[in-house]
């Protein structure tokens, strides 16, 4: 199957100069690009082009604001990718955005170059998916099983976008941010355990799973740590603060991230005969002294 080019995009601003800048830019990129000034010109663009990804602000004038538009787009076309801007630290913004599943989330003021990389990356996530599911199976003890864990797969992503949305919008900080890793990783292990055949994966195990991924997700809510804070580990906790601020600063995608847990706990010396391994490795972990 082919991967889509997504080069259909809306920006949803109030702020002309800042709209048309956009759309001046995305159109000399040779991308399909409309602009709306407010949410009730931005459906009625969506009735007549259907929009790959939208960018959208927050705030606007209206009955109804940025993200009551990106929710009502969405519900029209669930695939459609989403990414956030604003200029305002609200506690209410990232919340809704969580919970419409968007794509990325930028703090204004930004750079050009950071809605432009935001793009790539929503644009390249189904090539980058499929090479990193090889390099996944590559090293597994058993190819990856071709059972209906689909629904499991699903909810594994849209777990681990939140949680990196969460983080880009500043909706959970570095401490938070390090408890839910740990939960994180016990969970991918035993994604693992099932994907590499080691356990059974009967209906009630794959529902299980995705139930565990749900309430994962409902720890982006809290901003605070829980009474089960991890393990002190400061060689790790080094390590996780250095992914944390490349993932703050937009320099990590989700594929990377759901390599993360397997990269890192990969034997040193059987990594290392893996060059692509051994160079995620290093962007995502490595720390020096």
């Amino acid at each position: 199957m082919s991967v889509r080019e997504l080069n259909c995009i809306m920006v949803l601003e109030d702020d002309e100069n800042l709209r048309e800048t956009l759309v001046d830019v995305l159109d000399s990129l040779d991308f399909i690009v409309e602009g709306a000034a407010d949410a009730a010109e931005a459906v009625v663009r969506s009735e007549h082009r259907n929009f790959d990804i939208v960018i959208s602000d927050v705030r606007m004038a209206g009955t109804m604001d940025g993200l009551g538009a990106l929710a009502l787009l969405k519900l029209r076309r669930p695939e459609l990718k989403c990414i956030v801007m604003t200029g305002y630290a609200d506690d209410d913004a990232p919340l809704r955005a969580l919970d419409m599943h968007v794509d990325d989330y930028l703090y204004k003021p930004f750079e050009i170059k950071d809605v432009l990389r935001s793009i790539e990356q929503i644009r390249q996530a189904g090539k980058r998916r499929s090479f990193f599911s090889n390099l996944w199976d590559k090293h597994m003890r058993r190819p990856r099983l071709e059972r209906a864990l689909e629904s499991l797969t699903d909810a594994r992503i849209q777990a681990l976008n939140g949680f990196r949305v969460a983080i880009r919008s500043k909706q959970i900080n570095l401490d938070r941010s390090w408890e839910l890793w740990h939960q994180w990783e016990q969970i991918e292990l035993d994604f693992a355990r099932i994907d590499m055949g080691e356990v059974e994966a009967p209906p009630q195990v794959v529902e299980a799973g995705v139930q565990r991924y749900r309430q994962f997700a409902k720890g982006f809510t809290q901003r605070t740590l829980t009474s089960s804070a991890p393990p002190s580990d400061p060689q790790f906790k080094a390590q996780f603060r250095k992914l944390y601020h490349k993932v703050l600063e937009g320099q990590v995608d989700v594929e990377e991230l759901l390599m993360a847990v397997f990269v890192r706990r990969m034997p040193e010396g059987r990594r290392k005969l893996d060059g692509d391994l051994q160079k995620l490795y290093e962007d995502l972990w490595s720390v020096t002294d």
